[in-house]
């Protein structure tokens, strides 16, 4: 049949109202429009089952609201397949296929649907106790003028249906989305869809999955977003809770900053990431996986994941704001811009939180690039993670600031560089205190002022043990471990330090009321093409120095044991300590300006 309706509004080509079971219709061409809204190609409503709708070619068109296919209240078992659906409005809200009120068991399948109009165009929208649907095999684009276009929509108790296989384009200005679960939907699969979003403005998003969405699974999907800010591959948020996001191959691209592969956000709890492919473009600030906002018990687990921008601060993985017991391991990150990129950063109470197995890259045409950042974060566990930052200078492989407490930072490998100087293997300062750093191998180098292990300001009650560090530039000031500026009650043992420079390079440097140290059965080397190479330096501090290897070589005043500036009553303690200092004017013990 060939069908054309017109009118005002709520014109409809075909209609089955009422316990119209078991209807096939077929192989029509259907035209239904009106003046205004609300007009529909093929309508079906109320407690009406079986019926299958296929090889149809259905236009839609009017203002606003006008549907290719409605089922409503009551339809089950229904099979919409093969069907070519085109709706247009002048207006808003243009549906290929709408199934609304407690429609449960039925198939929409291998249907070509294309919608357009202003803004809120969806493909297809499940809504309101709509369960048990397969949505497979669709290929579905929607546009509009303006923002907010979905591909597929579950809003309102819609649970267990199967999104499969479909291929999904959205575009307009903002906010378009391909596909969206939401409110108290649950238990669905999102598996093996090739997903677009776009937009000329900010906000598209490739899957949300929102307000107390429970259980969903959303895996081997290819999502690709892009737009000019705020872009996101796959978001989590409020009270999404326990779904799996697994296996998906995740781009997203912004023309400005603040582009996120995997967002999680708002109480969004025991979630898995897991096996992703995820890459992130844009300006600044664009995040490979971000938790946000009590955000706990995640798994983010074995995904591979480069974050750049054409500016600084992109980072890998970023937990934020109250983001607890998170567990990040065996990922692969890649974080590069100009500066202060991150491979991971946890921050604000981000507390409890297990980073091991992961090997963490990040590169920077300038400064301040940082492999793991701890902020005002406590009871962290950074183990077992091998960690290369590169840049111009502060890269810094391990950094842990501003009150971030008992961190075990144990069995790393650290590789930071510059071509040019303060590059930092592990940094710990501002009132980090009883942190635990063991059993990390450690490689700094640069040009001048390069530190294997810094503790600084305040950060007090460190075990610092077994460590091997590597510390070394093209030029002077490198240091082995280095402890000032009122840091207290430090402990290092049985670490074995190589410093090498130029000259004034240090194994052991104790500054500024870095008092009460224990310096023991530490096996330190230090050399320098020149002069003042040392092997522990004491400058206004004190501390047991004791049962250490020294040895120091260079031109001259190569010292093992140097103390300056030890004020009256000041007490340390030297004993059993085995010194060898290989060049012309260079002492076993030198004590310069101390009373």
């Amino acid at each position: 049949n060939v069908i054309n309706t017109s009118g005002t509004s709520n014109n409809y080509g075909i209609q089955l109202y009422t316990s119209v079971n078991d209807t096939i219709i077929s192989n029509n061409s259907i035209f239904s429009g009106g003046s205004t809204s609300s007009n529909v190609g093929i309508r079906m409503i109320t407690s009406s089952y079986r019926n299958n709708i296929t090889h149809n070619r259905v236009l839609a068109r009017g203002t606003a609201n006008n549907y290719g296919t409605e089922l409503a209240t009551n339809i089950e078992f229904n099979i919409i397949e093969y069907n070519n659906f085109t709706t247009n409005g002048t207006g808003a809200t243009n549906v290929g296929i709408y199934l609304i009120s407690i429609a449960g068991g039925n198939n929409i399948t291998s249907n070509v649907i294309a919608t357009n109009g202003t803004s809120s165009n969806q493909g297809i929208i499940l809504q309101i106790d709509v369960n048990t649907t397969t949505v497979e095999r669709n290929n579905v684009t929607t546009t509009g003028s303006a923002g907010s276009n979905f591909g597929i929509y579950l809003v309102t108790r819609v649970n267990s249906n199967n999104l499969t296989n479909n291929v999904i384009n959205t575009s307009g200005t903002t906010d378009n989305y391909g596909i969206q679960i939401t409110t108290d939907s649950n238990d669905s699969i999102v598996l093996n869809n090739n997903i677009t979003t776009g937009g000329t403005g900010a906000t598209n998003i490739g899957v949300l999955i929102t307000t107390r969405a429970y259980r969903n699974n959303a895996t081997n999907n290819l999502i690709t977003t892009r737009g000019t800010t705020n872009n996101y591959g796959m978001q989590l948020s409020t009270d999404a809770n326990t779904n799996v996001v697994a296996r998906n191959n995740i781009t997203t691209t912004g023309t400005g900053a603040n582009n996120f592969g995997v967002y999680l956000v708002t109480r969004s709890t025991s979630n898995n990431v897991t096996n992703n492919v995820i890459n992130t473009s844009g300006t600044s600030n664009n995040y490979g996986i971000q938790l946000d906002t009590s955000v706990n018990d995640t798994t983010v687990l074995n995904n591979s994941i480069a974050s750049g921008g054409s500016a600084g601060s992109n980072f890998g993985i970023y937990a934020i704001a109250q983001s607890f017991s998170n567990n990040i391991t065996h990922n692969r990150i890649l974080a590069r811009g100009t500066s202060s990129s991150e491979g991971i950063r946890l921050q604000n109470n981000g507390d409890i939180n297990n980073l091991e197995y992961n090997n963490i890259t990040t590169n920077g045409s300038d400064a301040n690039n940082y492999g793991v950042n701890v902020i005002t974060s406590t009871l962290n566990n950074i183990t077992r993670n091998v960690v290369f930052t590169n840049g111009t200078s502060s890269s810094i492989g391990i950094r842990v600031e501003t009150d971030s407490n008992k961190t075990v930072l144990d069995d790393n490998n650290i590789t930071t560089g510059g071509t040019g100087g303060s590059n930092f293997g592990i940094y710990l300062v501002t009132r980090a205190t009883s942190n635990n750093i063991t059993n990390n191998l450690i490689n700094t180098s640069g040009t001048t002022n390069n530190y294997g292990i810094n503790l600084e300001t305040s950060a007090n009650d460190t075990i610092v043990l077994n460590n091997s560090v590597f510390s070394g530039g093209s030029s002077i000031n490198n240091y082995g471990i280095s402890v000032l500026t009122s840091s207290f009650r430090n402990n290092l043992t049985q670490n074995r330090i190589l410093s090498r420079g130029a000259f004034s390079n240090y194994g052991v440097s104790l500054t500024t009321g870095a008092n009460n140290t224990i310096v023991d059965r530490n096996n330190i080397s230090t050399n320098g093409t020149t002069v003042a190479n040392l092997g522990i330096a004491l400058v206004n501090s004190n501390g047991n120095i004791t049962n250490n290897r020294i040895i120091t070589n260079g031109s001259t005043d190569n010292h093992g044991i140097k103390l300056e500036n030890i004020t009256d009553g000041t007490v340390n303690i030297f004993d059993s300590n085995n010194i060898t200092t290989n060049t012309a004017g260079s002492f076993a013990v030198r004590i310069q300006a101390a009373n």
